[in-house]
This record gives C-alpha cells, sequence and structure tokens, in this order.
C-alpha cells in the first residue's frame, strides 16, 4: 500500500495528471472486484488523467486508479499502455462512469464489444481516440448486442476500421462529424481486402464528414500491397467528406531504400487516384503527404495532372517529411 499512498498524496489537488512507460518491471496487471477503503478525498479535483502505464494496475496500485476513476469529474482520459486483457477491460469499465467525459483515448487491445456499453452510459464523449497496436493475428470479436447508442456529442473519432465498424453498426444516427481518422494498419487487408471499401464501411455512418484523415502503414514484415487500392468494380458507395488528407507511411521497410517507396507512392497515387476520387464527389480540398517521398516540382506536376478533375476541381496540397 504505500505507492497507493504515495499516489494518493500526488492526486491531492492537481487537475491535470500524466504519466506514461512501457510494461517493463511491472507486476501483472490486475482490477479488484471490490475497492478498498482510501482516501480520495483530493481526486475530485481531477480534471485530465492520463494513466499510459502497467504501473496504475498492478496489484498495489489498482484499487487507488479504481477509485480515482469512480470519485472524480473527469473530462480528459488516456488509458493507453495498460496490458489489461479482455476481460480486465470489461471489469474496469464496468465499474467506471464519467459524467463530464468529454476526451477518451483508449488502448486498442480493449475489444470493441466491451468499449461499446462504456460509450453508450457515456454520450458526452466529443473525441474518441483507439490507439496502440495489435499484435499478433486479428481475432473476430464478438458483436456488441445494444443497439441505436447515441453519441450526439461526437467531433472527433480515431483508429483503425476493423475496430471502428463494429461500433458503428450500432450506434443510431450520427449524422456530421468534423474530424474523422482512419489508421489502415496491416490488419485491414485481413479483415477487408480493399482499402477504398474499407474506409467507405465507416464513412457511410456518416451525412457529412468535414476532415477525413487516412494514414496508410507498412511495417517491418508487410508491405502495403497495390493491388488492394483497387476500387472494386461493384463499388458505387460515395464518402461524404469535404477535406481528404492522405498519408502513406513505410515505416522500417523502406528506410535503407527511400526510392523504393517514392516509386511505390507515386505509383499508388497515379494509378488509383481517379477510381478513388469517384467516391468523393464533394472534396474541397486534398492533401498527400508521404514520409519518403522527396516533393520535386516535376513529381507535383504529375500529381496534380493525375489528380485533375476539371468538372469539379478542388484544392491540391502535396508534402512529405523527407528523410
Amino acid at each position: 500500500m504505500r505507492h497507493c499512498s504515495t499516489l494518493s498524496r500526488t492526486y491531492v489537488g492537481c487537475s491535470d495528471f500524466d504519466y506514461s512507460s512501457t510494461g517493463s518491471g511491472y507486476s501483472s496487471p490486475s482490477i479488484p472486484d471490490t475497492v478498498s477503503s482510501l482516501d480520495s478525498s483530493g481526486v475530485c479535483h481531477l480534471r485530465s488523467l492520463a494513466l499510459d502505464s502497467p504501473a496504475f494496475f498492478s496489484p498495489s496500485v489498482a484499487s487507488l486508479t479504481l477509485s480515482t476513476l469512480q470519485n472524480s469529474l473527469i473530462n480528459n482520459l488516456s488509458l493507453t499502455l495498460t496490458g489489461l486483457s479482455g476481460t480486465q477491460w470489461a471489469t474496469l469499465l464496468q465499474n467506471v462512469y464519467l459524467p463530464c467525459l468529454s476526451m477518451f483515448k483508449i488502448n486498442i487491445c480493449c475489444p470493441p464489444h466491451i468499449l461499446t456499453p462504456f460509450l453508450v452510459r457515456h454520450g458526452t464523449v466529443e473525441y474518441l481516440w483507439i490507439q496502440g497496436c495489435l499484435r499478433g493475428a486479428l481475432q473476430p470479436f464478438p458483436t456488441p448486442k445494444l443497439r441505436n447508442i447515441r453519441l450526439p456529442n461526437l467531433k472527433l473519432l480515431a483508429g483503425p476500421p476493423w475496430y471502428l465498424l463494429p461500433i458503428l453498426d450500432e450506434i443510431h444516427a450520427l449524422g456530421c462529424i468534423q474530424h474523422l481518422r482512419l489508421d489502415m494498419d496491416h490488419h485491414c487487408i485481413s479483415f477487408n481486402c480493399n482499402y477504398l471499401s474499407a474506409i467507405l464501411n465507416i464513412t457511410q455512418h456518416f451525412t457529412s464528414i468535414e476532415q477525413l484523415r487516412v494514414f496508410f502503414f507498412g511495417t517491418r514484415y508487410t508491405i502495403l500491397p497495390a493491388d488492394a487500392f483497387d476500387a472494386l468494380i461493384d463499388e458505387h458507395r460515395r464518402a461524404p467528406a469535404k477535406s481528404l488528407y492522405i498519408s502513406i507511411d513505410g515505416c522500417d521497410l523502406f528506410v535503407s531504400s527511400p526510392s523504393c517507396i517514392h516509386s511505390i507512392i507515386l505509383t499508388i497515387y497515379q494509378l488509383h487516384c481517379h477510381s478513388w476520387l469517384k467516391a468523393f464527389p464533394d472534396l474541397e480540398s486534398v492533401e498527400l503527404q508521404s514520409r519518403f517521398m522527396n516533393v520535386s516540382k516535376e513529381l507535383s506536376q504529375d500529381l496534380e495532372v493525375a489528380f485533375a478533375r476539371p468538372d469539379n476541381p478542388f484544392d491540391l496540397r502535396i508534402s512529405s517529411i523527407y528523410t
């Protein structure tokens, strides 16, 4: 209980508490069935809380963590790098109600069908991020058994399509959203063999999207398959996005060969842009970015020609983070 006492004193009087670390050196996480009697008189002052470490769910501290979450008016909560299992996530979220919660970041290891009931009880959420990298093979998730979920205040939603889809299928009348970010990780191919269809599976839940940001990630062991960018012949859905941002990051695989990723990106953009643009008829602006693409004047001109849409023009911006 020494750790609890130290952390409890740290919380008292604080409005913001932020801590992040990896799981190295910590005990296996646990979630208590009941909360021990701790002095939580000061935790009600917390408004922003980031517990991005397994340390807060170790056996000696988990009771204080749960007590803190149960006795505060937090509006900004981050729970990533926790090391919790699916069952432990269920226990945690079932025992927490935050009436003022507005911004919520949660680890991707929390299964969608467990997060969904939590969202049902927290219609105040405006910004929702699903963060992290799921290791190993993607396992099918149970379908949430809830209907007509309402998130009337949602302004930002971020995460991989395969995670967001089972949640969005249960939400009623989403309407407009200001910011939608889709992280196209390597699991997207195993879940849905076509990138554009995976994106449209998500965008079809909204009547208007102010800004759609799409990030494509390769890894050391997987590359971005060019044929996955093809638009399917029978794909006729449209995305109601006004602004589209596309970023392609080759990650470690291409660090030693930036010219390779440059060629792949250029091919993807040039060969697939016309079929993709048909799915975004309402675009007012497009930004293309790549970590390894050196944007020369010639390249810019090539991409401007490839993305030309004279009948329905939009602003095009090309940028890079060239290393």
